[in-house]
């Protein structure tokens, strides 16, 4: 079946387009970290001074470090790409103009990484195609066989605790994110959102 395709450099995705809704990505490898080529504060202004939901509270900046920190617990538990899941994070909501329906902001905040990877980023074109699909397709309510793609999508899915809903384990991806234990940190990450130095502490500590 066919991923989903990032843009050729410089090219805005027409449109109303959005990914193939039977789109089954590769499984990856895990990569090293590699964390000394991400000028991480540099790329965090960028995308706060672009985001315009930053500041929400339903999909905003709380929202992005909770779904970070998931991803790197979730990544070191099935040997997922944990630089994938931060920058997962950062972008996978940065991009929504609402905190309702808003069916390509999954597409817009793809964009968004690809038009920052050469300069702040520097993400081989391997990594790049994983992160741009799991940002482009996370909100297609599918698991994937893809144990990086499947931690950013279930880091998410357990942030729900946000709204007061239960996790629906027929939509997590990996093992370990169907657990109450992975349940239970979630929302203990609810009640004392990570900053950014944190879950950046975190990723780099792995090395």
């Amino acid at each position: 079946m066919a991923e989903a395709t990032k843009p050729a450099e410089g090219t805005k995705p027409a449109e109303g387009t959005k990914p193939a809704e039977d789109a089954k990505p590769a499984r990856s490898a895990r990569p090293a970290r590699r964390t000394d080529k991400l000028n991480l504060p540099a790329l965090l202004d960028a995308v706060r001074i672009l985001s315009p939901s930053r500041d929400s509270g339903v999909h905003g900046e709380e929202h992005w470090r909770r779904v970070a920190m998931n991803g790197l617990y979730l990544a070191d538990e099935v040997g997922a790409d944990p630089v994938m899941v931060v920058l997962f994070g950062l972008f996978h909501d940065s991009m929504r103009f609402n905190d309702f329906h808003d069916s390509q902001h999954g597409t817009r905040a793809a964009f968004l990484a690809c038009c920052l990877n050469e300069q702040l980023l520097g993400l081989p074109e391997a990594q790049m195609d994983v992160l741009y699909t799991a940002c482009a397709e996370h909100s297609g309510g599918r698991p994937t066989d893809d144990m990086t793609i499947g931690a950013c999508w279930d880091a998410d899915r357990l942030d729900i605790c946000r709204l007061g809903d239960a996790v629906d384990i027929r939509l997590m991806s990996t093992v370990p994110g169907r657990t109450l234990g992975a349940q239970r940190r979630a929302q203990e990450l609810l009640e004392t959102t990570p900053s950014w130095e944190e879950v950046f502490t975190r990723l780099k500590d792995g090395e």
